[in-house]
């Protein structure tokens, strides 16, 4: 089983113990199919309204698996509502040098 495919594992477990969740969806290569090796994985998980805003990311990733680096993208709307878009590398993928795939 590929790492990719143990965190995806992960993800899912995650996502049905958290009763904030309205929905999560998976996309990319994985979802498609046409991973192999060096492909990410890749999430969007969407709250309750309740819950926006109140969710950590960080500490939502660290439940799948221990976090070792983490970085946020966000962008602000014209309304002023901020989107923040998390990355993550498990401690599943330290001390092994992963060579770029083909295109990346």
């Amino acid at each position: 089983m590929l790492i990719q495919q143990r965190l995806i594992v992960g993800v899912r477990e995650v996502c049905h113990a958290d009763q904030r969740l309205d929905a999560a969806l998976m996309y990319g290569s994985f979802a498609s199919g046409e991973a192999d090796a060096h492909s990410d994985v890749e999430f969007w998980l969407f709250f309750l309204p309740q819950w926006r805003g109140q969710v950590d990311p960080r500490q939502w990733c660290a439940q799948v698996a221990p976090l070792t680096l983490w970085g946020a993208n966000s962008r602000v709307e014209s309304s002023g509502r901020v989107h923040s878009e998390g990355s993550s590398a498990s401690r599943m993928t330290l001390g092994r040098h992963v060579p770029a795939g083909p295109g990346r």
